[in-house]
């Protein structure tokens, strides 16, 4: 019983101590400016969406990055191909929908920043709108997955080829045992 006791307040002690000191993670926060009153298509992973934005350091409101003026930036959401804060804050955002997002460093650039427009440890709000969304086509969401399946396979089907080849093929005790049979035969 006291070692079950003493093994207990360890692992509390560590939990604690392991926990203590971390900072929390601050949140991408979502402010909705325009709401679309019938949204049937919103963003999810793997579509491709168009957006038109101003990114702005929120300590001191300088834009660093806008679309203003030239052609909206287009991406994949999800893959990866943005910072973090965007692919979380763009999430289900309707076709036409505003919004804006405060992104935290974490879920930007972090420490290092972006030399020379985004110093480190930045907070960002970006002025977004959803300005075209086009879904990801059945095809698209399952070929990545069969691409990986099939390897596997292919490379399991081959093995087996290998392994049955071998299988069938007789020993060497078997090829000098027929050796003999068949030089008998001969006498």
């Amino acid at each position: 019983m006291m070692r079950t006791l003493v093994v207990f307040l360890v692992l509390v002690t560590f939990i604690v101590s392991s926990s203590h000191g971390k900072k929390k993670k601050r949140e991408v926060e979502i402010e909705i400016m325009s709401d679309s009153d019938e949204c049937e298509l919103f963003a999810e992973d793997g579509d491709t969406l168009t957006v038109a934005y101003t990114g702005m350091l929120e300590a001191t409101g300088q834009i660093f990055d806008s679309t203003r003026g030239k052609e909206p930036f287009t991406f994949v959401l999800g893959a990866k191909q943005v910072i973090s804060g965007w692919d979380i804050g763009l999430k289900g955002m309707c076709l036409g929908e505003r919004r804006n997002i405060n992104i935290p460093p974490e879920y930007g650039y972090g420490k290092r920043g972006s030399p020379p427009l985004i110093p480190p440890n930045a907070k960002l709000i970006f002025e977004t709108q959803l300005r075209s969304l086009k879904k990801q086509t059945y095809e698209e969401r399952i070929l990545p997955h069969i691409k990986f399946i099939s390897v596997p396979i292919a490379l399991g089907l081959f093995m087996y080829y290998l392994y049955d080849k071998v299988k069938k093929a007789p020993s060497e005790r078997e090829v000098k045992k027929a050796e003999k049979k068949a030089a008998k035969k001969k006498k």
